[in-house]
């Protein structure tokens, strides 16, 4: 079987290129024959991964086209990629799955590929329904600017690709795939499927170990708090950083994993804090993760975060809001501590309470086992295998609020 994986990058590009590129490489060292099409390629590149776009001229113009039509709200809107490299190219192989499409391809495009070999098409965002932005915008301003008639438009296009054209649609989070029920009917079924994770790299260490190796102390309580963006609003790291400056009396350290933001100072005052810096290196992830109590993830809206396959492999129990997809992975009151997205008085209270348990290490290790069972890797790629070979792995329930045309 020949099969292509088609992303925006490699897996410097974020979750959605991240697990790309992993299930390019799970699919290689299971035998299969595959290539991982990067519209942003690496100075460096692995050996299954090539160039998406056509080189000269034919890729500056497809960027272009994609950030023009951006700009008018058309988001991806319009498939130049598909004549002018894509037709030919894909249409050579048995199998294409395309993963995050944001500032790199049009839904069109699987849409008229799916006319000459089998497509799927993994949703990682909410972006391929809602037609303006990749999550439902928090902002008033955003909220209006759905109402416009470029972002109806997208949200048109998409649905009747979702409904016309024979795309397979798999979904990480059941929470996401309702979501998009809500929006879109679909020709096939889709797909339920979580990411994988290879859990070598996190591989559990002993908090003193880990601890001794960061040269942390060994006593001493540690809350992780980790985004590819710290800044990111979605990722609510302001409501993490008010819960850790509530529960200061505990004199607890705290590591800020990923692109620092500004003013942590006033929002952390009197509690000591280290900024990592973005960490590429998952041995170093695993190391620190493994150096906390506590994972405290504050999402205003995700979908199924690797953030938190991460401290679950590190057997570090996740303390934070019940948001998207989250209770999917980790179950309250036996592998986290999870309270409503938005609530900070319970989410302060919550901390406290979970810094002082005598169960944090019993909710870790319970956290490790369900990341080792549901989101192994090898499960992972059996899957995938399953759906690509033709044998529906499972089927979401239709529901009767989708749009119809």
């Amino acid at each position: 079987m020949k099969i292509a994986v088609v992303s925006k990058s490699s897996a410097q590009g974020g979750g959605a290129s991240r697990f790309a590129e992993d299930l390019a490489s799970w699919l290689v060292e299971a035998g299969q024959e595959v290539d991982h099409l990067c519209a942003f390629l690496p100075e460096h590149p692995r050996e299954f991964q090539k160039q998406l776009y056509p080189d000269g001229i034919g890729g500056k113009l497809c960027r272009f086209i994609h950030r023009r039509t951006r700009q008018v709200g058309l988001n991806e809107i319009v498939p130049i990629e598909y004549f002018a490299r894509l037709r030919r190219l894909l249409a050579t192989y048995d199998v294409v799955h395309f993963h995050d499409h944001y500032e790199t391809y049009s839904l069109v495009t699987p849409a008229l590929l799916s006319n000459r070999t089998r497509v799927f098409f993994t949703a990682h965002d909410c972006l391929h329904y809602t037609g303006h932005g990749i999550y439902p915008p928090l902002s008033e301003q955003s909220l209006a600017n759905r109402a416009s008639m470029p972002v109806r438009l997208s949200k048109l296009v998409n649905r009747l690709v979702a409904k016309r054209f024979a795309i397979t649609y798999i979904y990480p989070s059941r929470w996401l795939m309702n979501e998009a029920w809500k929006h879109l009917c679909f020709h096939k079924e889709p797909v339920l499927l979580p990411y994988g994770f290879d859990a070598r790299p996190y591989d559990f260490q002993t908090r003193s170990e880990a601890r001794r190796r960061l040269g942390l102390a060994p006593d001493r309580s540690i809350i992780c708090i980790s985004a590819h963006y710290l800044s990111d609003k979605r990722k609510g790291a302001d409501f993490a950083l008010r819960a850790v400056a509530a529960v200061k009396d505990l004199n607890p350290l705290v590591l800020l994993v990923g692109n620092p933001m500004n003013d942590v100072e006033k929002l952390l005052p009197w509690v000591q804090f280290y900024f990592t810096g973005f960490v590429e290196s998952r041995e170093r992830l695993g190391l620190l993760y493994s150096a906390a109590d506590i994972f405290l993830f504050c999402p205003l809206q995700d979908n199924l975060p690797i953030s938190v396959q991460e401290a679950m492999a590190a057997a570090t129990p996740i303390v934070g809001f019940a948001t998207g997809g989250v209770p999917e992975m980790v179950e309250n009151g036996k592998s986290a501590w999870l309270v409503p997205t938005g609530d900070q008085e319970a989410l302060n209270t919550t901390l406290r309470e979970a810094i002082v348990s005598s169960s944090t290490k019993q909710r870790g290790l319970a956290a490790r086992e369900t990341v080792l069972n549901q989101f192994s890797k090898e499960r992972c790629v059996q899957s995938h295998l399953t759906i690509y070979s033709g044998s529906d792995l499972n089927s979401g329930t239709k529901n009767e609020t989708c749009l119809l045309l």
